[in-house]
Formats: C-alpha cells, structure tokens, sequence
C-alpha cells in the first residue's frame, strides 16, 4: 500500500560516516533542518529513549507542540516519529518518504535506511510548525544523522563500551564520537563520569558551550520516600516509582533539561507537570513488570552496561532468589560476557535466536559454556516459557521483545 516503506525496508545502514550526503538532499528541500526551533540531542550508551521520552510528554503535558524522534522502533516503524507523542500516520510518513526519495534520486543520493527517516521526522516537524524538537541519536553522535539538525541543548548519558566495531574500542574514542553533537555557545548536560566527563569538558571549552555535570551542578537525592531534585535555579520534591541508580540518574537530566528550558529559553513547564509524568514514568520494555504473581519481568537491555543495570535491579526485587531467562542478542553486543552476568541471578538461561541479520548463534555460543543451566530454546517453544507458573526474564535485543509482541506473545 505504502510503496516508501517498502523501499525503505530494502536499504541498510550507511557505509560511509557523515552528513554531507543528508545535507545535499535536504538543500533541495529548502533546508528544513534549519526552520526547526528549540532543539535538544540526546546520545550516550543507554538511557537515550526514556529521557526522550519522559522530556516530551512533559513538554506535551505543558501544552508545547513537540517533536519526538527515537529509534529503534518495538513494533511499526512509525512509531519513531511523533507529535505530541502521538505516531507519524503511515500517509504522512509515506507522503514525507516519497518527497525525500524524489530529491535524493535527482541528485543520485542513495540514503541509508536511518538517513532516510531522519530526513522524513526533520521534514514532517518542520511542516507542522513544532515548537521544540527531540531527536534521539541513533549512533555516536559526530557522524549521526541526527547531527545534521543545529541543537541548542545537547544531552550525554552514560559512556560505556558499545557498537565498537563503528565508535572505537575505548572509552576515549566513544566519547570523541559522542561529544560531536556539542555545539558552538550551547548546553550540554550529562550524567558521564572519569575519562568520558573529562573529554566531554574538554569539547565544551573548546566550542564556548556550557555543561551542567550530574553531582556537580545539579544534584538528586533520596529522602526518605521521595526524591529531591536542586540546581542553582530550581528545586523539587516528588515521589518516583523510577528508584534505581540509573533511572535516577535520567530523571535528572530530564529536570536539568527543563530547568534549562525555562530560565534560557522562556518555556513554561509547571512543576506539577514534572512531578505528574515522573510520578509513574512509563516506556515500553523498559524494566517491565508483566506479571506480579509469578514475577515476569520484560527488558530491551541490550549491552552490558544495561544488563548490569538490570541484574543489580533484580537481585534487589528477587531477594536473593534466581529467575528463569530467556535471552537472545546480537552477535556484536559482547553476549557471551551478557550471558555470564545474567547467569548471577538465572535458574537457568534460555539462548534463543533473534528475528535479526545480525543475532547471535545460540548453538555457537551455548559451546562457550559448560554449564547444564544454560540451554537452547527454539523460537516455537517461548510462548509455552513465557506461559509457565516460573518468575521469568525476557531480555537482550528490543527486536526479540518487539517480536514477541507483534505476535501477542506478552503485552506491554
């Protein structure tokens, strides 16, 4: 119906790094990346998509015409292009293809499948006269496309070692790639620490950009059954169900960054509103609870990093008890050290393969291990697991998870 999207599911990624090619295209639109106001950038290791996507339901909440776009997707492709928080309809992101592709092709520009939705979510929010747009970088940040938009408010979460084989093998590296969103006079703000923060600061002088570093500039604590937020400029008090370290940590930014919006850019976001989306901040596969009785736990952590943060969030909820996984992965997302990390709160693991080019071999990888607790599991069997009376885990790639629930196997 949609012939765009066809064409779209045909494309890979880009084998060349930078915008030059993106930036062609879109001259022929009228360059609409630059009618786009009031712009914030997210990237970092983990944690990109919830503070995305707590900002722009506050935002929306605050009565802002938002722009929001984050991949990957869980299950329609239209969902990393939003209004209000509200999907693309798949017209307007044909319609919006369709334009793109026509000037790509008269300039003889093939652009990768990210390039291409890029463009479309710059070209739709233009259209639609936002009035402050997110854009979640879907790689590093220096080379991304997403970096092709001016954003006067970037954001850094955590750096930790991930898509190596694209970024560099050292923490160095990675943040060299990341701090390429950092713009001339603008404002970063992060939740990095050591090497990473120290890089970080180091492209802040150097672009005349100022940074607002986490326990530094802006702080957030636990008291008693409510959290507290302070910079110099704001102060608040709020109960959370987001209680672990790193969801902490996210939640700050997102306050950091509407503390910014309001004394530097003349936005008007009631503290009510902050604390009515954090109260209960909701993002789809996202340390997911299912089920209580028996716990069954769904969570798109696809790195280490996030699998760290998960297994450290679930020995607190299991108390000490272990949990059935079922775990499929990319083959570049280090699953053999996920595997041995998980396997500190698993009853037993479950390696099953992932609806991806890139997924792992659980068949290669169950050799790496001599351990009767580690097992395979065929595709047709989840369901049977996943409908069991056991606690379960579902864990390692948002395309298992967005499969699982394309087919109604769990719902989120």
């Amino acid at each position: 119906m949609y012939s765009s999207l066809n064409h779209l599911n045909t494309l890979g990624n880009s084998k060349k790094p930078g915008l030059n090619k993106l930036a062609r295209v879109l001259g022929r639109l009228n360059n609409p990346e630059t009618k786009l106001n009031n712009n914030i950038i997210i990237t970092g290791t983990n944690g990109k998509g919830s503070v995305a996507t707590q900002l722009s339901k506050i935002l929306v909440k605050s009565k802002y015409n938002v722009g929001l776009y984050t991949s990957p997707h869980l299950i329609d492709i239209n969902e990393r292009i939003r209004i209000n928080n509200k999907k693309i309809l798949l017209k307007d992101l044909d319609k919006a293809l369709k334009i793109i592709i026509k000037e790509s092709v008269a300039c003889s520009i093939e652009l990768s499948f990210f390039e291409l939705l890029t463009a479309a979510s710059i070209y739709h929010f233009a259209k639609s006269k936002t009035d402050i747009n997110i854009f979640e970088v879907g790689l590093g940040g220096k080379h991304d496309a997403t970096n092709i938009v001016d954003a006067q408010i970037g954001i850094i979460t955590n750096i930790a070692k991930d898509h190596m084989e694209y970024l560099g093998n050292t923490i160095t590296k990675i943040a060299k790639e990341k701090v390429g969103i950092i713009r001339k006079d603008s404002h970063l703000i992060t939740t990095a620490e050591n090497r990473g923060l120290r890089i970080i600061t180091e492209e802040c002088k150097i672009k005349s950009s100022k940074i607002s570093v986490y326990n530094k500039d802006f702080f957030f604590n636990k008291k008693k059954n409510k959290f507290q937020f302070e910079s110099p400029t704001l102060k608040l008090e709020f109960k959370s169900s987001w209680n672990k370290y790193h969801q902490i940590k996210n939640m700050s930014l997102v306050i950091k960054s509407l503390d910014i919006l309001q004394n530097q850019f003349g936005f008007k976001v009631p503290s009510q509103n902050i604390e009515s989306i954090l109260k209960n901040p909701y993002v789809p596969g996202r340390f997911q609870i299912i089920s209580n009785e028996p716990l069954k736990v769904v969570d798109v952590a696809h790195n280490i990093a996030a699998i760290k943060n998960l297994v450290s969030n679930l020995k607190e909820t299991l108390n000490n008890r272990k949990i059935v996984i079922i775990v499929g992965m990319l083959k570049d997302k280090k699953p053999i050290e996920c595997i041995r990390i998980l396997s500190e709160i698993s009853k037993v693991i479950y390696l099953t393969d992932v609806p991806n080019e890139r997924s792992f071999n659980p068949s290669k990888i169950i050799k790496r291990f001599n351990n009767n607790k580690i097992k395979l599991l065929p595709t047709e069997l989840i369901k049977e697991k996943i409908m069991s009376k056991e606690p379960l885990l579902v864990t390692g790639s948002i395309y298992l998870i967005g499969d699982l629930m394309k087919k109604k196997i769990i719902q989120l």
